[in-house]
């Protein structure tokens, strides 16, 4: 049996680094003791959580970026740089040494490169917001790295409760609405105050006061009895807020079927 000589920063990666007792070479090794990877390199390091390696060959001093399938995606000099965004839901967009943006699962594997993209965000829910590079528009990509939603907005932020918040700047001014996983338009980009979706609601601000908006674009008065303020929900309760005529604050939690939960009194 070959000895195992190093394991993966990730131990929820199947597989480890293992070296040849033969031939001393280092290839990867799953969980049965079969090897993913032949043992052909002399050198072969664990280098992020993505289960991607730094790797040289018999004859050649140069290193080189290898996943967990043995693909070689290129020399990795100093000169180039590699970076990561964590998730919630197991999948990443990196850059690796072949310059190519791409989509990472905890396994390190590997989607095509995504076309056209400048900069990307966080995956949440899996879809990720990225700009094009040729129109500096944002849309989403999925975990195949597929453009999903086109980048037709100025901004957009990740996916929380299947709703994201996007953008556009109108006559310099940031106006901003909902859309669902599919794309579609819940809340048209017409409001400057917004918050991210959630318990199934966002709510919004207007010269009207604060809504409430559910997952059909509906917008929901806030209870007077609750107070003139309000923040979004929270591990399912909202929070509105009222002052009294004594100068204290009267705080009311409610469910998102605005249903008292309990008030408490500022001192």
């Amino acid at each position: 049996q070959p000895a195992v000589s190093s394991v993966s920063s990730n131990p929820e990666l199947p597989a480890a680094v293992a070296q040849d007792a033969a031939t001393k070479l280092y290839g990867v090794m799953d969980r049965s003791g079969k090897w993913v990877v032949p043992p052909t390199y002399t050198e072969l390091v664990n280098t992020d959580r993505f289960g991607g390696f730094q790797a040289k060959l018999k004859n050649d001093n140069s290193l080189y970026y290898m996943d967990l399938t043995g693909k070689n995606h290129g020399k990795v000099t100093h000169s180039q740089e590699k970076w990561d965004i964590n998730s919630s839901d197991g999948h990443f967009i990196i850059t690796v040494p072949d310059t190519s943006i791409r989509v990472s699962n905890d396994y390190g594997m590997l989607s095509q490169p995504i076309p056209d993209c400048l900069e990307f965000g966080v995956f949440s829910e899996g879809l990720a917001p990225i700009r094009s590079a040729s129109t500096r528009k944002v849309g989403f990509v999925d975990t195949s790295g597929k453009v999903v939603i086109p980048c037709i907005y100025d901004y957009a932020y990740s996916f929380n409760d299947g709703v994201a918040v996007v953008s556009n700047i109108v006559d310099g001014k940031m106006k901003s609405g909902y859309i669902d996983w599919k794309g579609k338009v819940i809340l048209p980009l017409q409001h400057e105050r917004i918050s991210t979706f959630s318990a199934g609601h966002g709510l919004i601000q207007t010269e009207k006061g604060f809504f409430y908006v559910d997952r059909t674009g509906k917008l929901k008065t806030t209870p007077a009895e609750f107070g003139e303020q309000f923040q979004e929900f929270s591990s399912g309760l909202a929070l509105g807020g009222r002052k009294n005529p004594d100068g204290s604050m009267t705080f009311t939690y409610f469910d998102n079927t605005f249903k008292k939960a309990f008030s408490i009194n500022s001192l």
